[in-house]
């Protein structure tokens, strides 16, 4: 305890030497900083309230602009997928309706024929260019 109290007793020796030594230093580092408390304004506060609020206001409006356009990306998807249905509906009417075309095409074609299989053959292969 007494070594713990001499060796701060002989750092607090050899501080006040420094002070002493270079007191103009800690004056102009104190005159600024009593300066800058007494002259600070009151409603600091107040800006920071500010600052925050209009921070808040930006996230808000990038919040609402991301939520836009995800809306926006979700009812493009939901009109893709309508229009590809319709399609692929129209499609296979159009299909059908050409396949029982084509079945009417193939029966008289048959019925042409009469029976022989190179005549079939032929016409089969200049109606559909097989």
């Amino acid at each position: 305890m007494i070594l713990l109290l001499s060796k701060i007793k002989g750092w607090l020796k050899i501080s006040w030497a420094f002070i002493k030594a270079h007191w103009q230093f800690f004056i102009g580092a104190l005159v600024p900083v009593a300066i800058m408390i007494l002259l600070r304004k009151k409603n600091s506060s107040k800006v920071l309230l500010e600052g925050i609020e209009r921070k808040n206001n930006l996230i808000e409006i990038k919040r609402k602009s991301v939520q836009e356009e995800e809306d926006k990306r979700i009812k493009a998807l939901e009109e893709y997928e309508v229009a590809t249905k319709k399609i692929k509906e129209e499609y296979e009417k159009k299909n059908k309706s050409l396949s029982k075309k084509e079945e009417k095409i193939v029966k008289d074609i048959i019925k042409d024929a009469d029976g022989d299989q190179e005549l079939l053959t032929k016409l089969l292969k200049d109606r559909f260019n097989l």
